[in-house]
C-alpha cells in the first residue's frame, strides 16, 4: 500500500475527535428498508460500544496505515474543469466551496473556539469544514491566510475519495488520497479506471452525508457532558422520507440526501448530472457569490420547505373553529392560530445550526381600510430580538444558565427549547389581541415567515471580529484568488419570504380535502401542548375525521387522536381507534409501536412488550428498540432488554437510554463476562444524560423571560 492512501479522521463542524481507525472502518447500514426479525432468545453478546475517540498523529507518518498523505491529490480542483466544468463551477458557488477559512462567519466561530478552548481543540470543525488544513497538522497553529489549505473547503477529491463512511457522525469518513488517473480518448480501460477512483459506492450513499452532517459535543471537545448537535439523519430516519413508518400513517414518496440537495440537471444533449449546487438554507453566502444561479437554487428550497395557515380564530373560547368576526368590543379577546407546516424539508425545518437560525414569523392584523390594527414579529427584521415574534430556533445555554446567542461553541452546555420543527410536523402558534376601543370589521390575518440565515446576535460577532483582526483583510484578499466571493460579514443579510398566508375572519370554511388537511395539520401541532390542553388536539383531529376525503385519510386522522387519547391514559379508547385505523392500513408499525407506548405509559410492560415487538418485525427503528428494552428490562426479560438494546445502539450508538439498558441487562443476563460488564459502564458513564440539565434550564428560566416562556410547547403571543 505505497500509492493508495487511505486516511481515517473524525472530526465535527463542532468540535474535532478523531476515532481510531478500525471503528471508522466498521460499516453500518442504514435501517429504514430492512425488515427484522422478531426479537429471539439469546445467549449474553459482548456489549456495542461507541467509535473510540482517538488521538491526531503529530505526523502522517504514525498514522494507523502508516501512508503518506498527499494535499495536492486532496486539492486538485483544477484538473476537473476540462471534463466537468459545469459542475466545477456550481462547486465553486456552493456551501461546499465557501466551508473553510474564507468564510468570515466560519472562521469567526473557529477562532472564538480556538482562542477559549486551546488551538490543541481547535481542530475541532477540521473534519468537516478544514480537512486540508486538519491532515497536515496546519490546524493546529495560527491559520496561515496565504495558506490554499485554508481556502480549500470542502475539495472534489473530499466527496469523491471518501472510500468508507459511517452513521457515527463527526466526519467519520475515510479518505483517499491516491493519484486520479486521468481518462483518456478512446481508452475504456483509463476511464474504468477513472470511475474506479472517483466513483466509488459511497459516494451515493447517505452515510457520506451523515459523517458530517451528525455532530456531538463530548469531553473531548472540552465539555462535561454528552451534548448532541446538528443532526440531519436522525430526523430524517424517523420519517417517512427514509421509508420509515413508525412515527405516523402517511403517504410521501421516499426521498434521500441526494434527491433534494442534489437535483439532476438535464443538459442540451438530453444527457443529465447531479447538480453540485448543494442548495440549503444559506441565503447569506448564496448572496455573497453574486451568482444568480445559486441565489435561486437556494431560494426556492427555503421557499418550498414550508407552508402557513390561519386554522381557527374567534372570540370565546378555544375551539376548532372560524367563528364570523365583524366586530370587536375592547372587553373581548380575539384569538386566532398560525399553523407552520413541515411540508417538505427531510429534516427539521430550518435546518443546520438551530441555535443559529433566524426564521420568524411576522403577524399583522388589518381593517377593511387595510389600515394595520396590531401586529408582532416586525421588529425582529431590524432588531434581532423582537419578544413578540416567534422564531424556529434552539436556545443553547452555558452551565449557568445564561443563553448563548452567538454560537460559542466552547460554552454550550444544554438545549432549553427548540421550535424548528421535523419532518411532515406541525407547529401551533397562538395570537391573542384586545383592541384598547370597539374596533369594527371586516378583520384581515396576515401571516409571513421570513428567513434570514444567521441570527443578529452572531453576525454583529462576526462583524466586530473582522474589524479587529489583522488577518482578515488578508484572507479576504485571498479568498478572492479562488473564487468571487464578497466576504463581509457587515454587510445586511437577505430576508427571503418563506411561506405567507391570508384570511378574512368572516367565518368561511374550506371544504373536503382542504378542510381534512387545515386541521388534520393543526392537530399534529396541539399533540405538542401540555397534558391538560390536549383536548384542543382531539377536537381539531374530530373535525379531520368528519371531513376526510378517503379512508386512508380517515385513518390518519383516527391514528392521531387515538395517540392523544393514550397520552390522557384512557388506554382502551385508544385502543378501539388504533383497532379502527388498522382497518384500512392493516397492520402497520405506527399502530403497533403505539399500542405499545400506550400500554407502557400505564405500566402494562408485557402488553408493551407484546407490541413493540411486532412493530420492531415491520420496521427497523431506534425508537421501537429503545422502549422494547426499557419495557422488558421492566418485566425482567433482561434477553430480550439486550437485544433490543443492541439492535438500537447499531443505529444510535450514543443513545443514553440503550447504553443504560444494555449496561443494566448485561449485569444480569447469564454468560457475561466482568470485562463486558465493565465495558457497558463505561459506555454508559461516557455517554450518559446530563442529570444536571433539569436544574440548568430552571436557571435560565429564573434568569430570562425567553427562557421562561419559549419553553411551553405552544406558544402565546399578544399583538401589539
Amino acid at each position: 500500500m505505497t500509492t493508495h492512501q487511505k486516511i481515517t479522521r473524525c472530526a465535527t463542524l463542532f468540535v474535532a475527535l478523531f476515532f481510531v481507525s478500525a471503528a471508522c472502518e466498521k460499516e453500518t447500514a442504514a435501517p429504514q428498508t430492512k425488515q427484522p426479525e422478531a426479537v429471539p432468545e439469546a445467549k449474553a453478546q459482548p456489549p456495542l460500544l461507541p467509535s473510540e475517540p482517538g488521538k491526531l498523529s503529530p505526523s502522517f507518518a504514525s498514522n494507523p496505515h502508516d501512508v503518506h498523505y498527499d494535499v495536492d491529490t486532496h486539492m486538485a480542483v483544477g484538473q476537473c474543469t476540462s471534463c466537468h466544468g459545469e459542475i466545477v463551477e456550481e462547486w465553486g458557488d456552493s456551501i461546499h466551496a465557501l466551508a473553510s477559512m474564507s468564510n468570515p462567519f466560519y472562521r469567526f466561530a473557529f477562532e472564538s473556539f480556538a482562542k477559549e478552548a486551546g488551538r490543541d481543540k481547535a481542530g475541532f470543525c477540521g473534519g468537516c469544514h478544514d480537512p486540508a488544513l486538519m491532515f497536515d497538522q496546519s490546524i493546529k497553529v495560527e491559520i496561515n491566510p496565504r495558506s490554499d489549505q485554508a481556502h480549500a473547503g470542502i475539495s472534489c477529491n473530499t466527496c469523491h475519495g471518501i472510500e468508507g463512511a459511517t452513521i457515527d457522525g463527526n466526519a467519520s469518513y475515510m479518505l483517499s488520497t491516491a493519484p486520479v488517473p486521468i481518462p483518456k480518448n478512446g481508452d475504456d480501460a483509463s476511464l474504468a479506471a477513472h470511475l474506479k477512483r472517483v466513483g466509488g459506492a459511497k459516494l451515493r450513499a447517505n452515510e457520506l452525508c451523515v459523517s458530517c452532517h451528525k455532530v456531538f459535543l463530548s469531553p473531548d471537545s472540552g465539555h462535561d457532558v454528552l451534548i448532541l448537535g446538528l443532526d440531519e439523519w436522525g430526523p430524517w430516519r424517523r420519517s417517512a422520507y427514509s421509508g420509515n413508518q413508525t412515527t405516523r400513517i402517511t403517504s410521501i414518496k421516499p426521498q434521500n440526501c441526494v434527491d433534494c440537495h442534489m437535483p439532476e440537471v438535464e443538459l442540451p444533449s438530453g444527457k443529465s448530472y447531479r447538480s453540485h449546487r448543494f442548495p440549503g438554507s444559506h441565503t447569506t453566502l448564496a448572496h455573497m457569490t453574486k451568482s444568480t444561479a445559486q441565489i435561486e437554487a437556494v431560494e426556492k428550497m427555503v421557499k418550498s420547505a414550508a407552508t402557513l395557515d390561519v386554522s381557527a380564530y374567534g372570540l370565546s373560547s378555544v375551539s376548532p373553529t372560524r367563528q364570523p368576526i365583524d366586530s370587536i368590543s375592547a372587553d373581548q379577546k380575539l384569538w386566532f392560530d398560525i399553523v407552520i407546516f413541515n411540508e417538505n424539508a427531510g429534516h427539521f425545518f430550518p435546518g443546520g445550526a438551530q441555535d443559529l437560525r433566524d426564521t420568524w414569523l411576522e403577524v399583522e392584523i388589518h381593517n377593511s381600510k387595510g389600515e394595520r390594527l396590531a401586529g408582532a414579529g416586525l421588529d425582529h427584521a431590524e432588531t434581532g430580538k423582537d419578544s413578540t415574534a416567534h422564531v424556529l430556533q434552539a436556545l443553547m445555554t452555558t452551565d449557568e444558565g445564561d443563553g448563548v446567542g452567538d454560537h460559542a461553541v466552547q460554552n454550550f452546555r444544554t438545549v432549553v427549547y427548540n421550535h424548528t420543527i421535523a419532518p411532515r410536523d406541525a407547529s401551533v402558534v397562538r395570537y391573542e389581541w384586545t383592541p384598547s376601543k370597539d374596533v369594527k370589521g371586516p378583520f384581515t390575518v396576515t401571516a409571513r415567515l421570513q428567513h434570514r440565515r444567521l441570527t443578529k446576535s452572531f453576525q454583529n460577532g462576526a462583524c466586530n471580529f473582522s474589524k479587529t483582526d489583522p488577518a482578515h483583510a488578508e484572507f479576504t484578499r485571498q479568498g478572492t484568488r479562488y473564487r468571487d466571493f464578497d466576504a463581509d460579514p457587515c454587510a445586511e443579510q437577505p430576508i427571503v419570504e418563506a411561506a405567507t398566508t391570508s384570511a378574512v375572519l368572516d367565518g368561511k370554511e374550506l371544504e373536503g380535502k382542504a378542510k381534512f388537511i387545515r386541521f388534520y395539520q393543526r392537530g399534529l401541532g396541539l399533540e405538542h401542548h401540555v397534558q391538560e390542553s390536549l383536548q384542543e388536539a382531539l377536537d381539531s383531529f374530530d373535525v379531520a375525521i368528519a371531513a376526510a376525503p378517503d379512508a386512508h385519510a380517515k385513518a390518519m386522522a383516527l391514528f392521531e387522536k387515538g395517540r392523544v387519547t393514550a397520552r390522557l391514559g384512557r388506554t382502551e379508547d385508544a385502543m378501539d381507534l388504533f383497532a379502527m385505523a388498522e382497518k384500512t392500513t392493516g397492520p402497520h408499525p405506527a399502530i403497533h409501536y403505539a399500542r405499545g407506548r400506550a400500554h407502557h405509559r400505564v405500566f402494562r410492560f408485557d402488553d408493551a412488550v407484546k407490541w413493540y415487538v411486532e412493530a420492531s418485525k415491520l420496521q427497523d427503528d431506534d425508537r421501537i428498540w429503545r422502549q422494547l428494552a426499557i419495557a422488558a428490562g421492566s418485566v425482567s426479560d433482561t434477553k430480550t432488554s439486550l437485544e433490543a438494546a443492541q439492535k438500537g445502539l447499531k443505529i444510535e450508538p450514543r443513545d443514553p437510554h440503550l447504553l443504560r439498558n444494555q449496561m443494566l441487562a448485561l449485569n444480569q443476563v447469564e454468560g457475561t463476562t466482568d470485562e463486558w460488564k465493565a465495558k457497558a459502564k463505561d459506555a454508559f458513564s461516557r455517554f450518559k444524560r446530563d442529570e444536571a440539565a433539569p436544574n440548568i434550564r430552571d436557571k435560565c428560566s429564573e434568569k430570562s423571560a425567553d427562557c421562561r416562556d419559549g419553553r411551553l410547547p405552544i406558544q402565546h403571543i399578544v399583538l401589539k
